[in-house]
């Protein structure tokens, strides 16, 4: 924890991240043998930063209230897995719930409000590592069962959360070209990225629809003059998907659009 509760970046076992000031935590590990262990965690914190629902927050800009401060809430994360390692090759499997504030501005009004609670209950599978020689894979899927709690009246209470989708799934693999290895090494990358649909509004009478993207990339990496050189390129949104990428708040938040990207790296 950061001296006095001040605000940190923290990381739980299962790599879930959160910007926030840290009140408590409470995470062990163990280990039953060399390939296998067990995990475990509670976290209790305030988060901060962009999001104003995660905490009492600051009304954004836009809305008809901006500035406007809310109280903090302490926001809370349980989280029980496992993970195996079979060499070349591991797995992981965590269950986890957590309860936070539920920020929201009101599309008629134009006014954020902090309505009650989200609880967010699922599970996470991933996987990581070099499948064959020069191929290694990089994903996971998540299954979330996100609804309201608390609500004012408990108007919109069982209701699903506002911007949570029940399925995110995430594959990202690189293969290295064998015929290319005597002048340095050449590597295809490839990602695909799946968001199934989400509530807009907390009523959940709007939603917009799932999206599946993929991005493809090479990289070739050699030496010049003893110095090692990196190129890249790399296209994100192949297809041009025209998509919205995540909704919250009252807000709706564009996908990426086809993008290309050509970089070069050398150390010195």
């Amino acid at each position: 924890m950061a001296p006095g509760g001040a605000a940190n970046v923290f990381d739980n076992p299962f790599g879930r991240t959160f910007p926030a000031a840290r009140l408590r935590s409470h995470v062990r590990s163990f280990v039953i043998d060399e390939n296998r262990t067990l995990l475990k965690s509670y976290l209790q914190f305030c988060a901060i930063g962009a999001d104003p629902g995660q905490s009492g927050g600051i009304a954004p800009v836009g809305t008809a209230n901006v500035g406007q401060v809310f109280p903090a809430i302490v926001a809370k994360q349980i989280e029980v897995g496992a993970k195996y390692d079979f060499g070349a090759v591991g797995v992981s499997l965590a269950a986890f719930e957590i309860t936070q504030p539920n920020g929201f501005t009101n599309p008629a009004t134009n006014i954020f409000s902090v309505d009650g609670e989200q609880r967010n209950r699922g599970l996470e599978f991933n996987t990581f590592g070099e499948v064959t020689p020069g191929l290694r894979l990089l994903g996971g899927v998540s299954l979330i069962d996100g609804v309201q709690t608390k609500t004012v009246g408990g108007q919109f209470d069982g209701r699903a959360a506002v911007g949570v989708p029940d399925i995110q799934f995430n594959l990202y693999g690189e293969y290295d070209l064998p015929f290319w290895r005597t002048s340095g090494v050449a590597t295809l990358t490839g990602r695909v990225i799946y968001t199934s649909r989400q509530f807009y509004d907390q009523a959940n009478t709007q939603q917009i629809p799932d999206w599946t993207r993929a991005d493809i990339g090479a990289r070739y990496v050699t030496k010049v003059d003893g110095r090692l050189l990196t190129l890249r390129a790399a296209v994100e949104n192949v297809f041009g998907l025209d998509y919205w990428a995540t909704t919250g708040r009252g807000f709706l938040t564009p996908g990426t659009p086809r993008t290309y990207r050509i970089s070069a790296s050398i150390d010195f």
